[in-house]
């Protein structure tokens, strides 16, 4: 009788064996997990028997009716119970917001009508004139000056401008026994060489210029002297559609027709920011000018006038 020798396992046979065993416990839990889910789940004819209602049956996640469904088995799963988001009514708007969003529908209705060709704008300053005059006649003066511009658009790079001011509201004078004012008019042809549609715009103007004085008491001063004008101005438009800019103007005049002298004239330069005006009666830009004119006269009369003036103009 032959002797049968004990089978021996190695450590690789051990191994998979508790593999195999781990396995079927794995599946085993989740095939019971799976039973319990769906023993909660009611059946159709459950369904049927409570006499649920259409919004009732399709809580659970059935797109069916259970009455044409034949299966004892629900057609889904429930569907998770979704809490509904809570609606806030919003707050009425304030007048501040209402303002605001009236001021910037404005805005964007300016941007796309067309600009009117005519335009008009006044302003008002604060003026400092210095008279000085040979034959011991000296005048410290502060007054209010007026200003009324306009301008007309011939073609997209032609326009006619022209302006009035008037310098005579005295506020303080030294000496107090003197007082002057002093009325200018100008009319030019204005050229667009770089257009205002870029960052940068560059104009060249020429025409004519007038100015007279009416001094208290007489006998100083002088009158009608007019000539030629040239004018040119560069202007930067900044982020927020504001634009700063920057003139310069030199006017050879004479109180004698064709009789013009480079020795007689005004050089004049300003600095001006201009605002986007939404409202009539809003501000539209400050500037500032500094000007100086220069006359000779018979009999050795010498004339010399600065002026600066700080002012603001307004939209219309």
């Amino acid at each position: 009788m032959k002797k049968t020798e004990a089978k021996t396992y190695s450590i690789c046979d051990y191994c998979f064996a508790v593999l195999i065993f781990w396995v079927m416990v794995f599946f085993a839990a989740e095939a019971s997990s799976h039973g319990s889910d769906l023993a909660d789940i009611p059946s159709n004819s459950q369904l049927m028997d409570q006499g649920l209602t259409e919004k009732e049956w399709r809580g659970y996640g059935i797109s069916k009716d259970p009455s044409e469904m034949g299966a004892e088995l629900p057609y889904c799963r429930p569907a998770p119970i979704v809490p509904r988001k809570r609606i806030i009514p919003r707050k009425p708007l304030t007048s501040r917001y209402r303002n605001l969003v009236k001021k910037r529908s404005s805005r964007v209705l300016a941007s796309v009508q067309p600009a009117s060709k005519f335009s008009l704008t006044p302003s008002v300053g604060l003026t400092y004139l210095t008279y000085n005059q040979s034959g011991n006649i000296d005048l410290i003066e502060g007054a209010l000056t007026f200003k009324a511009a306009a301008s007309y658009v011939l073609t997209p790079l032609w326009s006619l401008w022209g302006a009035v001011s008037y310098t005579g509201l005295a506020l303080q004078n030294s000496p107090s026994s003197i007082q002057l004012a002093i009325l200018n008019g100008s009319l030019m042809a204005k050229y667009q060489v770089i257009s205002e549609e870029s960052s940068w715009n560059f104009s060249v103007s020429g025409g004519w210029y007038y100015s007279t004085s009416f001094p208290s008491p007489r006998g100083f001063g002088y009158s009608n002297m007019n000539g030629p004008q040239i004018f040119s101005e560069v202007g930067r438009v900044l982020n927020s559609r504001d634009q700063i800019n920057f003139y310069l103007k030199y006017s050879p005049i004479s109180n004698i027709p064709l009789m013009l002298s480079f020795s007689n004239a005004e050089l004049a330069s300003g600095l001006s920011y201009h605002i986007q005006a939404d409202h009539p009666g809003d501000i539209k830009a400050i500037t500032f000018d500094v000007s100086r004119m220069i006359f000779h006269f018979p009999g050795n009369r010498r004339v010399d006038i600065s002026s600066f003036t700080l002012g603001v103009s307004f939209g219309i």
